[in-house]
């Protein structure tokens, strides 16, 4: 937990005694997803969560037996909109009437100030995602679409890039600034708009703002996990994010940059940062340069240097004078 990120992890497996279904349903199902949850079959019922809490955004992903969750008058507190992604598993979802198939690989969009019940016929891997209304409408042109009829939400480049974004969120946002992290939301906000609202008139700005954005901070990410790769390229980047290596290009252009220049200054940024590092001081300056992607030590000097105007031995030196 930090100042604006919340993490827990519920599970059954911390309720015990003959009351443990109660208490689970009371601690997470009532208190937390203000919903009544009815197992739906006779097998032993489990469940294992893991809730995110951000500033005006809520994230809760785990697997649960086949159980009904039903959203009933007495529970609603909020007019939140909430995006329901169902990874394994198949679910119904019913709402004032209709009722539609929910499965595997398929989202549903939903209002937490609406009557509804969600059943899964299944043990089923569930991330649902929440959003404040209040925020998300003006993104839609200031108004919700009639989500009665039809709750899917149709497959898109902005509905994976959703789930692309939320998985972040729950491998390890904690770790990052609190600068990253209101970025990300943002782009959730943005993504969540385009995969709910095509066809609205905000469609474009969404498309050309959230989706560009997301998509370089995906590749960004993965540049940085990868920076040891010496064989890593625009191309190798491309293929693994399904797009082409000129989107690629064309993506670190719109910042006034290139893949190569953003490429070398993180690997030099993070050879500066070990360095600077006492508890790297027994690697020698190849091991550390080779280590962050370098296949050439002369360039790596060179280009270090004209980077922090000292060389790697200086930037070495200086840290071992004020350790």
């Amino acid at each position: 937990m930090t100042d604006d990120i919340f993490s827990l992890r519920i599970s059954t497996n911390e309720f015990t005694g003959r009351d443990r279904l109660e208490a689970f349903r009371e601690n997470f199902g009532k208190a937390i997803l203000r919903v009544e949850m009815e197992p739906a079959s006779h097998e032993a019922f489990h469940a294992d969560m893991m809730l995110h809490a951000l500033p005006a955004f809520g994230m809760a992903t785990g697997s649960i037996s086949p159980v009904c969750n039903h959203h009933t008058p007495a529970l609603i507190d909020n007019d939140d909109v909430v995006i329901v992604f169902l990874e394994r598993g198949n679910a119904t979802f019913e709402r004032e009437g209709h009722t539609t198939d929910v499965r595997e690989g398929e989202a549903v969009v939903t209002e937490n100030g609406a009557v509804a019940r969600f059943c899964g016929h299944t043990t089923t891997h569930l991330t649902n995602l929440r959003f404040s209304r209040e925020k998300l409408v003006p993104l839609l042109g200031g108004r919700f679409p009639d989500a009665v009829r039809q709750p899917k939400l149709a497959g898109s480049e902005a509905l994976a890039l959703l789930k692309h974004y939320a998985t972040l969120v729950h491998d390890g946002l904690q770790a990052t600034s609190t600068q990253t992290r209101q970025f990300v939301v943002d782009h959730l906000y943005e993504l969540a708009a385009h995969a709910i609202g095509a066809g609205y008139s905000t469609r474009t700005a969404a498309e050309r703002h959230g989706l560009r954005a997301a998509r370089l901070y995906a590749i960004k990410t993965a540049i940085l996990k990868n920076l040891g790769n010496r064989a890593l390229s625009a191309a190798s980047v491309a293929e693994q994010q399904g797009i082409t290596s000129r989107y690629v290009q064309l993506l670190f252009e719109s910042e006034g940059t290139t893949f190569s220049e953003f490429l070398l200054a993180q690997r030099l940024k993070r050879a500066h940062r070990l360095l600077s590092d006492p508890a790297f001081g027994k690697q020698s300056i190849s091991e550390i340069a080779f280590e962050v992607g370098f296949n050439d030590l002369s360039y790596f000097n060179r280009t270090f240097r004209r980077a922090y105007g000292a060389t790697p031995s200086d930037v070495r030196q200086a840290a071992k004078k004020s350790d």
